[in-house]
């Protein structure tokens, strides 16, 4: 199933820091939401639609079990867009781009000859004589993401999350849960609210909206359930639209792979992925050449059924890239793991959700 995610007012996704009323007072809220939030509005939208059922959540035969996500994509003016990959940087302070100011460039693969902790024997690097930095939320059409795929431009063009989202700073305080008053100033607390809607002035108002593919689980082709973590309410109906998810990549050939990850992945060995251990790839051999990864996402959440905070872990954020040299002729790699998992943890959640294409060395 298919579903258009759409949110009637702001929200808030929390990221990994540490918060408490007085003492770090301060939630910064994150777009998009990783991909736990997303399984957990799944299954919470399930057993509000069969609440018989509720006394079965967690449990041996929880019917949610077997849920997998499969996809998750930004809808903007009915077209898909994905995050901006890694290994695409923009001139810094747009020196000498004045009228391309959303154009990337793509990383070129140098002979690793330095002397540092990195083992790769390839490194990322900039061919423009100007300085170049990274590009934090920027997101990419995905006619355009292929094309970057297949290796057929040395630019992308790009927009950014923030083009189409606001942030909304919120207040609150504390309250007495026996006498309903509020507490006292040390709980306080700041959150970070997100619109997932931009108003400019003169303009038609620019909105964002997230498309979800998940299997083993039914649901009513439209309803609302809550979202993110002050349980506020969104809309979703089940999307159809001639453009099909069934997004495959077949311009490619050679042994040097590149691998994409739609949405953070975790893996057992912190960054690196052993693609060699993974179910989808038996009797394959890889060897990674470089890789680009960011800075981790610190995830963790609340168990609603213990009540208590679930174990915080680190993944490797969407948008990180590998380079790696295969025994195959990656076409054939590629029809393996497209839209697939490579997440080596909560794979069956959309953790590692990839694609691969290829690159030159």
């Amino acid at each position: 199933m298919i579903i258009k995610i759409s949110a009637f007012d702001t929200l808030f996704f929390k990221d990994g820091k540490p918060f408490s009323m007085g003492e770090n007072s301060w939630a910064d809220g994150i777009f998009p939401p990783p991909p736990t939030v997303i399984y957990g509005a799944l299954r919470t939208a399930f057993f509000m639609q069969n609440p018989h059922l509720i006394d079965k959540a967690g449990l041996e035969d929880d019917p949610t079990n077997k849920l997998t996500i499969k996809k998750v994509l930004f809808l903007i003016n009915d077209d898909y867009y994905v995050p901006l990959p890694h290994d695409c940087v923009k001139l810094k302070d747009n020196v000498g781009s004045k009228n391309n100011s959303n154009e990337a460039f793509k990383l070129t693969l140098i002979e690793n000859k330095f002397i540092s902790s990195n083992r790769n024997k390839f490194l990322f690097s900039s061919n423009k004589k100007a300085e170049v930095e990274n590009i934090d939320d920027g997101i990419i059409p995905i006619n355009k993401f292929f094309n970057y795929l297949t290796n057929d431009r040395d630019t992308v063009f790009f927009s950014q999350i923030s083009d189409y989202i606001t942030y909304e700073p919120k207040t609150g305080i504390g309250r007495n849960n026996s006498t309903r008053t509020t507490a006292d100033n040390s709980k306080l607390y700041h959150v970070n609210m997100v619109r997932t809607e931009k108003i400019k002035k003169n303009s038609t108002p620019q909105k964002i909206d997230l498309i979800v593919e998940f299997e083993n689980l039914e649901l009513s082709n439209n309803g609302r359930f809550k979202f993110g973590a002050e349980g506020k309410l969104i809309h979703y109906t089940e999307y159809k639209n001639e453009q099909t998810l069934n997004l495959t990549v077949d311009n490619i050939s050679g042994n040097i792979l590149k691998i994409y990850l739609l949405t953070p992945a975790i893996f057992n060995n912190g960054w690196y992925p052993e693609l060699e251990k993974n179910k989808l790839l038996t009797g394959n051999k890889f060897e990674l050449l470089a890789a680009t990864v960011g800075k981790p996402l610190n995830l963790g959440g609340f168990d609603m059924k213990t009540k208590t905070p679930k174990t915080m872990f680190k993944a490797v954020p969407q948008g990180a890239v590998y380079i790696f040299r295969t025994d195959k002729d990656i076409k054939d790699i590629a029809a393996l793991i497209n839209g697939k998992s490579i997440s080596e943890q909560k794979a069956n959640e959309g953790f590692g959700i990839c694609f691969a294409g290829g690159a030159n060395v």
